[in-house]
Formats: C-alpha cells, structure tokens, sequence
C-alpha cells in the first residue's frame, strides 16, 4: 500500500488518524497475511508500528518525496517482486504504484478518499495544477485494475470524466469503527454544546457557523482540527465575544468522548467526498446539522438521520434553533443515525466488500 505523496506514519500520527487507520489494516492483514506500508517518513517510521499484520518500508535515504515516489518501486525491488496486490491510499503520488504495476506486473487497486480533480476545480485552484491532475487521473484509473471510490457522486464523476467502466469501479465508503464511536452512557451531556471536527478552511464554512450562533443564547462551541482560517475564526471569536472552544488536532481515540459531551455535530461544508468526522459524529448517536450538498444527501434524508440545511448564515442559525427546541425531533435523528452507521458503515461491514475486491482479482 503505498502512501499519498509524502505522507508517513508521523503524518498519521499528528493528524489523529494513526489508531483509525492502524485497525483498519489491521484487520484486513488477518485475512490477507501481511500488508506492506511504503511511505514517506524518514528511519523512524521502521519502529513506529508493532504490529504482525503490517510491515513499514519508509523513505531511509531521505531522499526528496517527488523523486523518491518515482524511484520507490527500484529500490523497493526485492520486496515489490514478491507483492500479490499494490494499492494506492490517494491519487497523489499515484504514479509509484502504476510504475510498480508497470514492473512486477501486479493487479492494480486504485483508492480515493475524495476525487482529487473535482476538489482542485471546486477550490478554484491554478489551471496548470487541474490539468497535471487529470493527467494523472486518466493514467490512474486506467491502469487500475480496480477502483474504490467512497461516493456515487465520485463514481459519477469519473464513470462521466474518464469514460472508466462502471464494473471497474466498487463503492466502499469510509470505514467507522462502531465500538469505539458510540454514545457514552458515562459521558455528561453539556447543554447547548456544537461540535465541529475537521479542517479549518474555507471549504469547512466555519466564518457562517460562527456567525450563525452569534445572538443565539446558550449555544457554545467546540472546533476540534487545525487549518489555515484558526487565526481568522479565533479573531472573529475575541471581537464577537462568542463563547467557542479552540481544541487543535487531537487523536482519534479521544475524540468520541468529545462528540459524546456534545449535543449536537454541526458540519456545513461547501464540498466534500465522504466525510469521516460526519460518519463518526452520527455513530456516537449524535444529531448531525450538515450542508445540503450532493455528498452529504446520499448519507442524510433530512429530519430521518440528519438535518440538511443551506451554506447561509441564516439557514444555518435556523438549523441550530430548530434541533434545539424540539426534543422529539433531536432524539429521532440521534438513533437513526446510530443505526444508519452500524448498519452501512462498520468496519466488519466494509472490510468484506473490500476482501471481495482481493477475491476478484
């Protein structure tokens, strides 16, 4: 499994996502034998997993990544020739595994977490930087064997952009794990607390939500995640005297109990691919008030498992005033959300679909 582009363990690690991701290989590595990690971080990365089930090759040169991506598979050689699948984590970087597939001869399973092109177009980011990525893109996804994407409107995209197979491409969306994120029963509710977890950028709309509960009484809250809009919407906060909580990045395992303290996840986002945090919000059985976006209706039938409102200030601020005055409807939503998780989103659920994908090829 080869990493995005100069990603590591480390990276993992300071972004809260190493026991998450660590279990999730960790399971497949018990039906699949062993599972080779190639990443980015430098000798360190060698002692950073004591696990059976998963080996870590990093970059020991220390080698700059963009070169390293591309000589990977000829340093690696002796233990790529001996591989039964390679498989990418991300599109960026991609190019290693196609080189390795190109090689050994290897079947090919290309994974994205969200589609990289049509979050580059959707950012409005530089003509040069899309056009290097549908390049990339075109030449993943037809040397892929197979593809995981984690939502119909990326496999849309990419059946529509690519002219790619649909029975090339299997739908897995992002695994929860359901034992560690559930409602804590030992866990106090605090009245009137939102929580937000993620990536502080513009693409998160968190400029809205902060103005949305300025006026509302009782409404704290807690942003968990760094980025580079903290300093902006930590000014906002001190000139509005807005009573929101700056916890920084924290790891996975501690953020249930976080959720669990909370009344209710609020995450309005302009675009996303199928958002974790979402997905692990609703498995604590929390009410989740979510952006109307395309990503975001195929998880949530509004006032069911979930309450879909606009990007506005105003939708957003009716939203909240909404979930907080009516307790049956708040209940409703919290078990059903719980329910729709355990039962489409489970690690136990999901590692099946993806070892069927190993069982094909």
């Amino acid at each position: 499994m080869f990493f995005t582009l100069g990603g590591s363990i480390e990276t993992w690690g300071k972004m809260g996502y190493l026991s998450r991701e660590e279990k999730i290989y960790s399971e497949l590595g018990k039906h699949l034998g062993k599972i080779i990690f190639f990443t980015y971080g430098d000798k360190r990365e060698l002692y950073s997993l004591l696990n059976n089930e998963i080996e870590v090759i990093p970059n020991s040169f220390g080698i700059n990544s963009k070169i390293y991506s591309i000589l990977l598979p000829l340093i690696n050689f002796r233990e790529l020739r001996h591989v039964d699948f390679i498989k990418t984590n991300q599109m960026r970087g991609s190019w290693a595994a196609i080189i390795s597939k190109c090689i050994f001869q290897k079947p090919l399973i290309v994974r994205c977490g969200y589609e990289w092109v049509k979050f580059l177009q959707l950012k409005k980011t530089n003509k040069f930087k899309i056009v290097f990525a549908k390049i990339i893109e075109n030449l993943t996804f037809r040397s892929a064997d197979k593809i995981i994407l984690t939502s119909k409107a990326d496999k849309n995209f990419v059946m529509n952009k690519y002219h790619i197979n649909q029975n090339k491409i299997i739908l897995i969306p992002n695994y929860i794990d359901t034992s560690t994120f559930k409602p804590l029963n030992n866990v106090k509710k605090e009245k009137g607390r939102i929580c937000f977890v993620g990536r502080l950028s513009k693409q998160k709309n968190l400029l809205n939500v902060l103005k949305a509960i300025n006026g509302i009484e009782d409404i704290k809250l807690t942003i968990i995640g760094e980025g580079e809009m903290k300093k902006e919407l930590e000014n906002y906060t001190k000139k509005e005297k807005l009573h929101v909580e700056f916890m920084g990045q924290i790891s996975n395992e501690k953020i249930p109990v976080k959720l669990n303290k909370s009344e209710f996840f609020i995450f309005p986002s302009i675009y996303e691919g199928n958002p974790k945090a979402l997905l692990e919000a609703m498995a604590c059985g929390l009410p989740v008030i979510a952006s109307d976006i395309e990503a975001h209706r195929e998880l949530i039938k509004h006032k069911i498992n979930g309450y879909l409102c606009k990007t506005s200030v105003k939708s957003i601020a009716k939203a909240i005033k909404t979930l907080n005055d009516d307790l049956k409807l708040k209940s409703n939503i919290s078990k059903n959300a719980r329910l729709t998780i355990r039962s489409n989103f489970s690690i136990s659920t999901l590692i099946g679909k993806e070892l069927d994908v190993y069982k094909d090829l």
